[in-house]
């Protein structure tokens, strides 16, 4: 998501977006909510989709403090799932 909106020549976020993953830093909890929130929004409207795995996110605390404060009027958060994988079965080819 972040990378074809960092591709996009029409993006508000992109050059930001670049930046942020050039310097290898996570890119702001706002711009990365509100990509969030146009995707769920077009894929219910497109196809009534209600129900999403959002893959990587929150990746810090202020990630999920950010969320909180910028969609917990808009999603119903009924799970999340943390997976933790030891580096040598992570890693494999």
């Amino acid at each position: 998501m972040l990378r074809a909106e960092m591709l996009n020549p029409l993006s508000v976020y992109g050059a930001k977006i670049e930046d942020h993953m050039k310097e290898g830093s996570i890119v702001p909890v706002a711009i990365t909510c509100s990509l969030l929130r146009q995707a769920m929004e077009k894929g219910y409207a497109e196809v009534g989709c209600s129900n999403y795995l959002i893959d990587g996110f929150p990746r810090n605390e202020d990630n999920l403090y950010g969320w909180d404060k910028e969609m917990h009027n808009i999603v119903n958060l009924r799970r999340v799932f943390f997976i933790d994988c030891p580096d040598k079965v992570s890693h494999l080819p």
